[in-house]
């Protein structure tokens, strides 16, 4: 799985992120960004002007932060998320139906 979470300096919430996602055994990319502003910069645009840590990315689909991940695994829709970030995207009405809730899963998170 795809999963990418940017982390900061003394981030509690950093910490709580990593172990929701350990819990899970998934496996993800941690990026520091405290001491490269480069990197904050590359955070920050793709987090649409977020600049608090974490930010976290399932397959180039912006989660959010912590209370963000947390919210879609508390409801459940994290394990959908994944399943469905997983397939092979054809045009074909379930998975037209699947991406219209990956959508509302989205955008309920924001």
């Amino acid at each position: 799985m795809d999963i990418t979470i940017y982390t900061g300096p003394m981030c509690p919430y950093c910490e709580k992120a990593k172990s929701l996602l350990n819990s899970k055994n998934l496996d993800y990319k941690e990026i520091y960004v405290g001491d490269n502003p480069d990197l904050m910069m590359e955070m920050i645009e793709k987090a649409n002007g977020k600049r608090s840590v974490p930010q976290i990315f399932i397959k180039d689909s912006h989660i959010g932060g912590y209370d963000d991940l947390y919210a879609i695994d508390r409801s459940g829709d994290l394990e959908k998320l994944l399943s469905w970030l997983s397939i092979p995207l054809f045009a074909t009405k379930n998975t037209i139906l699947k991406l219209g809730f990956l959508i509302m899963i989205l955008v309920r998170s924001n």
